[in-house]
Parts: C-alpha cells; sequence; structure tokens
C-alpha cells in the first residue's frame, strides 16, 4: 500500500498531470471481474442474488476517470482501513436495489471476494459505465477499495490537461526511480479504448451508410425519371392549361406537388417498415433508441429535400412547354 501511495504522490507532481488512480479492471479492456449480490433475503434464498461487474479502485479514480458522481462520495484513503466496508455502486445497481429510495447508507451482501456473503455499505452512487461493449450497456457495478484485495496499483489512470503521450518519458521515469524492478507496458489513450470497442460498429455503420446512400440516389434518380416521363406524356395537357393563361408558377407548383406527393407516399411507406426492422439494429445503436423520433424526423425531411430536387428539374422542363407544339404533337 506504501508503494501504491508513493507513486501516486510523484505521478501527480507531474507538470500537467492532474488527477492519478488506480483501477482494475478499466472500463472497455476486456477483464471482466463478476460478483454476486443482494439483500437479506438472498442469505435464505441464493437465487435472489444478481449478478454485477466488480471493479478495485483508489481514492481518485473517478474523478480521474471523469465519471460523475451522483449521489454521496466517492472514495478516500482513509476506506482503505481494515475497519471500513464501504462501496460505491453505480446508478444501475441503485435503481435495482432501491428503485424508490435514496441508497446512500443502504447496507447489501456481496459474494465473491469473500467465501461467505459480507455485508457493505454504500456511500455513494455514480454514473454507469459500460464494460466491453458501447452498444450493450452492460451488467451493474460495485466498486471496492484496494484493501479488498490487498494492494492491486497494476493498473493506473492518469488524467492530464495537456498531450497525454507527451508524458509517458516522465512517468516511466519516476516509476523506475521508485522501484526500477517495476515494470512498465500498454500506456495507451483511454481514447484507443473506447476506438477499438467501437470498430466494429463503425464499420457495420459504415456498410450500412454507403449502402443507405446508394439507395437514396437511386431512388432520386427514379423519381426523376418517372416525372421526366409524366412530363412528356402530359405535354399537350400543359400545353392546353398554359394556352388558357396558366402561368409558369402553376405549372411548376403542380408537377413539383405530384412528385412530392410520390414522396410522401414512400417516406410513409418506408417509416412503417423502419420501425420494426430498426430493433434488429438495436445493438449497433450508441446514444439512440430504435424509435429516436428525432432521427425518423431528420430523415424524413432529408429525403424530401432531395425528392424536391429531382422533381424540379422535370417541372422547370415543363414551364418552357411551347403551348403550339405541345398542341400540335399532342
Amino acid at each position: 500500500m506504501g508503494f501504491n501511495l508513493e507513486l501516486q504522490r510523484r505521478l501527480e507532481a507531474i507538470p500537467g498531470v492532474e488527477r492519478v488512480a488506480s483501477g482494475f479492471p478499466l472500463p472497455l479492456t476486456g477483464g471482466l471481474f463478476n460478483g454476486r449480490y443482494g439483500l437479506e433475503d438472498a442469505l435464505t434464498n441464493p437465487e435472489a442474488f444478481g449478478q454485477a461487474t466488480y471493479r478495485v479502485v483508489g481514492a481518485g479514480y473517478f474523478e480521474a476517470m471523469g465519471t460523475a458522481l451522483l449521489a454521496g462520495r466517492t472514495f478516500s484513503e482513509a476506506d482503505n482501513s481494515d475497519s471500513t466496508n464501504v462501496v460505491v455502486v453505480d446508478d444501475k445497481l441503485a435503481r435495482i436495489l432501491w428503485p424508490t429510495e435514496s441508497a446512500i447508507g443502504k447496507r447489501f451482501l456481496i459474494r465473491a471476494i469473500t467465501p461467505e456473503p459480507e455485508w457493505v455499505e454504500v456511500v455513494g452512487v455514480v454514473e454507469h459505465q459500460r464494460d466491453e461493449d458501447l452498444a450493450v450497456e452492460g451488467p451493474e457495478t460495485v466498486y471496492f477499495t484496494d484493501r479488498y484485495l490487498g494492494s492491486f496499483g497494476g493498473t493506473w489512470v492518469v488524467k492530464t490537461g495537456s498531450d497525454p503521450m507527451s508524458l509517458v518519458g516522465a512517468i516511466r521515469a519516476e516509476i523506475g526511480s521508485l522501484d526500477s524492478d517495476v515494470p512498465v507496458a500498454d500506456i495507451e489513450l483511454m481514447r484507443t479504448y473506447v476506438d477499438r470497442a467501437m470498430g466494429p460498429t463503425r464499420f457495420a455503420l459504415t456498410l450500412i451508410g454507403v449502402f443507405g446512400v446508394l439507395a437514396l440516389v437511386l431512388a432520386s434518380i427514379g423519381l426523376y425519371g418517372v416525372l421526366s416521363y409524366v412530363v412528356r406524356q402530359r405535354s399537350a395537357e400543359i400545353g392546353v392549361r398554359m394556352a388558357f393563361g396558366a402561368e409558369r408558377g402553376s405549372i411548376l407548383r403542380l408537377v413539383v406537388g405530384q412528385g412530392l406527393s410520390l414522396a410522401g407516399g414512400g417516406v410513409l411507406l418506408g417509416l412503417i417498415v423502419a420501425v420494426p426492422l430498426t430493433r434488429f439494429m438495436e445493438s449497433l445503436l450508441v446514444g439512440v433508441t430504435a424509435t429516436d423520433p428525432l432521427t425518423y424526423v431528420g430523415i424524413s425531411l432529408l429525403f424530401a429535400a432531395i425528392a424536391a430536387v429531382a422533381c424540379y428539374l422535370p417541372a422547370r422542363r415543363a414551364t418552357h412547354v411551347d403551348p403550339v407544339t405541345a398542341l400540335r404533337d399532342g
């Protein structure tokens, strides 16, 4: 424990470093440490235990990771005392155990670190963090102090106010001066973990986006072709309208309106089909639900705007129809 405290002190003294803390496993690193939790009824009914991710963190971890504190407090060095049995939980676990009450000061059972169930007290509630996949919410989380696993400082989080990679040399030097036998490996940005976790989703969404744009282009070309054909078929009618004094603006509105009515029908049909189909894509959606109204409205307006452009060209051609030629050809 003394090594960890001294290392934290030295790293925090490096210019540009704002926060330093130990933690295991870090979010999105794939190293899951699972355990059980429950209330008093779980003592007589083992099935009442729920499963959660356990994380062992040091003082300052939540501040270094930028994890929002929703209630209570985070850990301090005093919480590593053998006389304390305190934990921090995420808001997902708090809602499960105490849906209508504050979790602060409540006690519950944990089962994994000790052979028998052990009572712990909640001193803080933080926002939920995803474990391995950004597209999956993941299980609820219980955070423990270092004392539950003795001294665990294998993974450290360093928050900086400058370029993090510019401090790598100083960090290595401080660790080496403290204990030259301690290896330093896998120094990475948290952004790297996020990008790695988003890789498969980003690839799938890129393909979907490419095919979506292609479908939009083909639909626009098709709409343009249909309206061009309709204008040619109705050239005599348009000629008669213009011969009887119809203005070009009214002809333009007539043709564009017909095209937009076709586009509107397509949008409506697409929305009816999209609502059930997008539920199959929920695993690819992050921060957006399968029925997000803003997304549906935005896509519908985008298609309507592109359809209006596709309608305008044949409509503009219709306004230049010569009434005499149209009547003679008709």
